[in-house]
């Protein structure tokens, strides 16, 4: 993937989640439960700033972060992109069932665009998978 490319995707996820979390304030009035659904929808990708750190034991701001490095480092950890974090969710969801749901829908927006975005194994968005595999990527 070039870096054109990874630039669009985070235009991408940013729009997804603006236009979600909008779309949850229409419905909801709550600035709180937007602020979640975008923040579960476009911060997510914060997880590959641990990746390049782990990688390069710092952080630099550039787009390598995002996908570049992973071709040489040859592991993915990406924690938060974890579909075993809907348990979690789904227990906030019970409890707290606005914010719950506002998390649910970022959270499952990200992770279905990443899903339409990437040729991957169909379980690699389970940490269980990428743990069993010891998060090499090939």
């Amino acid at each position: 993937m070039g870096e054109g490319q990874v630039s669009v995707k985070l235009q991408y996820h940013f729009l997804l989640s603006l236009f979600l979390s909008g779309s949850v304030y229409l419905f909801t009035r709550s600035i709180f439960a937007s602020f979640l659904c975008f923040s579960a929808g476009f911060f997510i990708d914060g997880d590959h700033l641990i990746d390049f750190w782990i990688y390069k034991g710092k952080i630099t701001f550039n787009m390598e972060i995002f996908h570049e490095f992973y071709k040489s480092f040859g592991k993915i950890y990406i924690f938060a992109h974890s579909l075993e974090l809907l348990i979690p969710l789904a227990l906030i969801t019970f409890y707290y069932p606005l914010y719950g749901t506002a998390l649910l829908i970022g959270f499952i927006s990200h992770i279905i665009s990443d899903y339409l975005a990437y040729d991957m194994h169909p379980l690699s968005y389970f940490i269980t998978y990428r743990l069993i595999r010891r998060f090499n990527i090939v």
